[in-house]
């Protein structure tokens, strides 16, 4: 799915309730609630605190410090090339009809078609929502990963500059069919970046109480298996249908325990699957 679209999709009808541009720089839990102090030395007092900030969470820093997601010596690199008439024309349609996995030497590409044939603005309507959704132009979405080694080695610290990303897919794709490498040479500079792949080894203990977590800010896992992103939303879902009924601070306890522990068994799973994902795709931990 369309990242932004997720996004746009997911807020609808939150606005009021979403406060942008307020880092976390701490926070303390007690009994009764958990008090927030945020970058603009603005603070606030919440019953819950759910870290859903991310595979360098502040709040995972704080409280689980041992917890930090390990490094598998492999990378990803991603882009997106517009499919503009000139390179649908310049392509082989088997590009162009469903996701591509092209095997190399100890690493992998994967390849996607982002097609929209309805104008997203347009779809909200359809559904009877009052959604406001950008509209998006077809693109190709597609993503290296494999070992540093592999692919120009490991990233500096700070994002590369584009011409650096550019010459390390030049460099790993010198040998490769002339229409792969011109689907990668029209890609989007402004699209290309660089992230090492982080997993965590497993599901960390932690006393439930007032804080807990979803997403990539306490399992994140390896893109191999595709299963980060359905993960997060799982762990949503499942967090949402806890809290629902909760009426009382007894209740509030009980049903995050139930919501920590059905998400560690799942999780489990998916972690597990995503391992072997990243064996089959790169020889991967």
């Amino acid at each position: 799915m369309h990242r932004q679209t997720l996004r746009e999709i997911l807020c609808d009808g939150l606005q009021q309730h979403t406060h942008w541009n307020h880092p976390l720089q701490s926070f303390r839990a007690d009994a009764d609630g958990v008090d927030l102090h945020f970058a603009d030395t603005s603070h606030s007092r919440v019953d819950l605190l759910v870290a859903a900030d991310g595979v360098g969470s502040r709040v995972r820093r704080q409280l689980l410090p041992h917890a930090a997601p390990q490094h598998l010596g492999a990378l990803c690199l991603y882009g997106k090339t517009p499919l503009t008439p000139q390179v649908c024309q310049a392509l082989d349609s088997e590009l162009l009809q469903g996701t591509t996995v092209v095997f190399a030497q100890g690493f992998s590409l994967v390849i996607d078609p982002m097609r929209f044939p309805t104008a997203l603005p347009l779809l909200p309507a359809r559904h009877g929502s009052g959604c406001r959704l950008t509209a998006v132009e077809d693109y190709l979405y597609w993503a290296f990963i494999g070992p540093d080694a592999q692919l120009g080695g490991e990233c500096p610290a700070g994002a590369p500059s584009t011409w650096a990303l550019q010459e390390r897919i030049r460099q790993i794709t010198s040998d490769w069919h002339p229409q792969l490498r011109k689907l990668l040479e029209h890609s989007d500079p402004q699209s290309l970046s660089a992230r090492p792949v982080l997993s965590a080894s497993h599901i960390p203990d932690w006393p439930s109480g007032r804080v807990t977590w979803l997403g990539d800010a306490i399992h994140a896992m390896s893109p191999a298996g595709g299963l980060g992103a359905n993960s997060a939303l799982c762990d949503a879902a499942l967090l949402a249908q806890q809290l629902a009924p909760v009426s009382s601070r007894k209740a509030l306890a009980g049903a995050v325990y139930r919501y920590e522990e059905a998400m560690r068994l799942r999780v489990r799973e998916a972690l597990k699957a995503s391992r072997e994902a990243s064996q089959r795709l790169f020889g991967g931990l």
